[in-house]
């Protein structure tokens, strides 16, 4: 035997897998393994039963923010009832400072949102009116949007305005 030749018990392929055994064997590369694949319930893994949570909070978020966004666009639609309201109420206030009752009442129906209500108070020298309507038609309970103006009795008008409920 030649001092310099090293000899080893079976013939190695390269990656130190044994001649003989399939290239897949890590048994025959590394040896035997203790790790052992988890079989049973979660419970009994350590899994606490977490399953399908990442679903239920996705879902409350977006039923969250369905909620978030709906009361956003109520908000904003009754802002604009009450800016109809408003609109509403300074062409009536102008319209019967001019002693023009018939289209006072006419531009309430058409400014106002639907449903609202014209009153109308006097004093010496002017009007003072106030649209009063449900915000959303309604759809809101409880919640009303109003405006008032008030417009000085040009000389001349109609000396008397009747007070009536029109929408």
């Amino acid at each position: 035997m030649c001092p310099h030749r090293i000899t080893t018990r079976a013939p190695v392929r390269p990656h130190g897998l044994a001649v003989g055994s399939p290239p897949g064997d890590r048994a025959a590369r590394d040896g035997p393994s203790d790790h052992r694949f988890p079989t049973g319930s979660a419970a009994s893994r350590g899994l606490s039963g977490d399953r399908g949570a990442v679903t239920v909070e996705g879902a409350i978020t977006v039923c969250s923010l369905v909620v978030v966004v709906g009361l956003l666009l109520s908000t904003v639609a009754a802002m604009l009832d009450q800016l109809r309201c408003a609109d509403a109420a300074g062409e009536a206030a102008r319209l019967l400072g001019r002693g023009d009752e018939a289209r006072a009442h006419e531009s309430v129906g058409r400014l106002a949102p639907d449903g609202a209500v014209l009153t109308v108070d006097e004093d010496g020298t002017g009007i003072s009116v106030t649209v009063r309507a449900a915000a959303l038609g309604g759809l809101l309970p409880g919640i009303d949007v109003s405006a008032d103006a008030y417009a000085v009795r040009e000389p001349g008008s109609e000396s008397e305005v009747s007070n009536g409920d029109d929408a």
